[in-house]
Formats: C-alpha cells, structure tokens, sequence
C-alpha cells in the first residue's frame, strides 16, 4: 500500500505518540475537555497528512489495560485509521532501544514505560508527543525532542 503523504510529495515529521495522546481522545472527559480535544485534533493532523504515527507494542499493551479490548480490537477500531492510509508504523521489542531505555530509566529517575516510549522516539528520529510534563522534561534533558500535542495543533 502506497503512503498517501509520499504519493503527494509531502515530507510529513515523524511522532511517537504517548499512549495518553489516545486515552485522552478515546474518552470524553468534561473535567479534561481541553485534552480530550486536543488530542483529537492532534490525531486528525497525522491523517490529514502533518505528520507520520510511530507507536510501539507497548502503546497496545497500555491501551488494552485502559479500554479493555484485546489486541486485534485495537488494531481494527483504535489503529484502522491509520493503518488504511499507510501512517503508522508499530515498533516491535529492540534489544538496543531496551537497553538505552534501561539506562534511561535508571539515570533520571523515568518510569521503565516511559523510557521505552521515549527511547523508541529518539531512535526511530521521531518527535515524543505527550501530555506528561516530567517525561517532556526529562526526555529533553536526554535528547529527545518533546512535545505537548497542544503544541502542534495550529
């Protein structure tokens, strides 16, 4: 399948999105509206062709703990859009990006998850789009360029 984006000759950035980009979308929250529409204007750029969807398999595994629905319900109702037009990439397990993640983790004090989020990033030459501040801190300090969705919705 053909990348739309490619085919019309657009250089499109790469994101890894944090799995709160998609809580906050999946779920209508009236004490968190800002996110939730944040995060679905920031979802509708990477289809509009802005830019290009990196996820891991860890991004699956969180949102099967959140929604409840096993792997082939995410891929076919969370991912489809994605999938269909050829912009997402799913990073499977890295033994480099594990170990960088480790020492990540182990050197600022980052949850394990959020290492492997912000080491595939940096890695795969992808901007980390996340809601969490101490990840967008700690992630710059580590060399990954960070950013809140609300940051890129113009």
């Amino acid at each position: 399948m053909l990348n739309i984006c490619h085919e019309l000759g657009k250089t499109i950035q790469p994101v890894y999105v944090d799995t709160n980009v998609f809580v906050n979308a999946l779920f209508d929250d009236i004490d968190r509206k800002d996110l939730v529409e944040s995060s679905r204007a920031f979802l509708e750029h990477i289809i509009k062709c802005k830019y290009y969807l990196y996820i891991s398999e860890l991004t699956i595994i969180e949102l099967k703990k959140v929604t409840e629905f096993n792997r082939e319900m995410i891929l076919n109702e969370i991912l489809r859009p994605y999938s269909v037009l050829n912009k997402i990439t799913i990073l499977k397990k890295n033994i480099k990006i594990a170990e960088e993640a480790n020492y990540f983790s182990s050197t600022y004090g980052v949850h394990p998850a959020d290492a492997l989020h912000a080491m595939s990033a940096k890695m795969n030459k992808c901007w980390l789009i996340t809601f969490d501040r101490e990840l967008k801190r700690s992630s710059t300090q580590f060399g990954v360029e960070t950013f809140d969705p609300r940051d890129l919705i113009h």
